[in-house]
């Protein structure tokens, strides 16, 4: 998906966080519940009594509304895929290379920070035994959220390369999350008697 198109699909919807922000959110609540509807995710996404996209996508009011709303749906469809895909062909949604390293790490604070609300309202709180490596990967993307705030004048302390890194650390710790906590819903279920 590309980043520009679809924060600029996601503002005329009505949504006001960025798009970094709003993937985050998804892939937390993709990793903490076994199956997500679109609506619980769009729940999270819009104020409360802001119109519904979800209500109003059977009569969108344009071709560019119902053109907005299809970028919205192939986001969610997209992810779910992606995030369980074994081939590991899951990516963040982040701005482009050519943007500034500023916006492409103030992005990266967002997406983490997206996340992180998502596994929270998704029901994995600060004090559920997670297995330790999981904890590991949350403290740190906590930290990572707070590398960059606009109100800062402080010197960005970032590097290309350490930016790469940072990414590809986020990126794979989410895949490392989700299987976890596949895992762990799994052996559940298995101790579950059905009768």
């Amino acid at each position: 998906m590309d980043y520009t198109q679809t924060n600029i699909a996601f503002r005329h919807l009505g949504i006001i966080q960025e798009i970094s922000e709003c993937h985050g959110l998804l892939c937390g609540l993709i990793c903490t519940q076994e199956t997500l509807s679109q609506e619980t995710w769009l729940d999270h996404l819009f104020e409360e009594g802001a119109d519904h996209p979800f209500l109003l996508a059977h009569a969108p009011s344009s071709d560019t509304a119902q053109a907005e709303w299809s970028i919205l749906q192939q986001l969610y469809r997209e992810t779910g895929i992606q995030i369980k895909d074994p081939e590991f062909s899951f990516r963040l949604l982040l701005p482009d290379d050519e943007q500034i390293l500023a916006v492409r790490t103030q992005a990266l604070a967002d997406w983490c920070k997206g996340f992180l609300y998502g596994l929270g309202v998704g029901g994995m709180d600060s004090g559920q035994e997670a297995p330790q490596n999981v904890q590991e990967i949350v403290k740190d993307l906590i930290e990572i959220s707070r590398a960059y705030r606009d109100d800062e004048e402080e010197d960005l302390e970032i590097d290309e390369a350490s930016y790469f890194e940072l990414s590809e650390y986020v990126r794979v710790g989410v895949i490392l999350i989700y299987e976890e906590l596949q895992t762990e819903r799994d052996q559940q279920d298995g101790g579950r008697v059905l009768h």
